[in-house]
Order: structure tokens, then C-alpha cells, then sequence
């Protein structure tokens, strides 16, 4: 999966800005709808954090001139924020399994 987001902003990397945002944004809540069950919170916003990175890196390749500092792109993460983590499916509640 971390692949396929790294191939994606690899092939368009030089696309704008607001269309990759905006990719990103529809191709991540898919897949926390698909992983986002009870207990897997934490591999979750591992992808997440991983995305970011992989988004910094490929933008930092633009051109010869265009890294991006870690600290400017947690500015520009601000102004573009990736949608968040969270838990879509609860199948445990106390200790009591949920049929869903």
C-alpha cells in the first residue's frame, strides 16, 4: 500500500499542488475505511505519518532546487493537511463483540 502512495506521488510529482492534495485525501480515507478497525490505531497513523514523508520526499524532487525543509513543510501540511486517522469499524465494545 505504502507503495502504491509512493509510485502515485512519484508518477505526479509535478502536478499542482491542490490536485495532489486532493488525490491523497480521497486515496487515504479509503484506506483507513478498510484498516480502520478496533486495536489498529496505531498502524494507522504509522501510514499516515509514512504518507507525509513520502509526500515531503517526492515534492523535494520537483527540481534540482526545490527540497523542502522539514519545518516549511510542516507549514505546508498546515495549509494542506492529509486527513487524519481514525477508527471506522468498532467490533469490540467493553468486553462484549459487536455484530456489525
Amino acid at each position: 500500500m505504502l507503495k502504491a502512495f509512493n509510485d502515485y506521488c512519484r508518477k505526479h510529482r509535478l502536478d499542482s499542488l491542490k490536485e495532489q492534495h486532493d488525490k491523497l485525501n480521497r486515496k487515504l480515507p479509503g484506506h483507513f475505511a478498510y484498516f480502520g478497525i478496533t486495536g489498529n490505531c496505531k498502524a494507522l497513523k504509522a501510514v499516515h505519518y509514512r504518507v507525509q514523508k513520502i509526500w515531503h520526499k517526492w515534492l523535494g524532487r520537483r527540481s534540482r532546487k526545490s527540497y523542502i525543509p522539514w519545518e516549511q513543510f510542516s507549514r505546508f501540511l498546515k495549509r494542506f493537511p492529509l486527513t487524519p486517522p481514525r477508527i471506522q469499524h468498532q467490533y469490540y465494545y467493553g468486553h462484549q463483540l459487536v455484530n456489525q
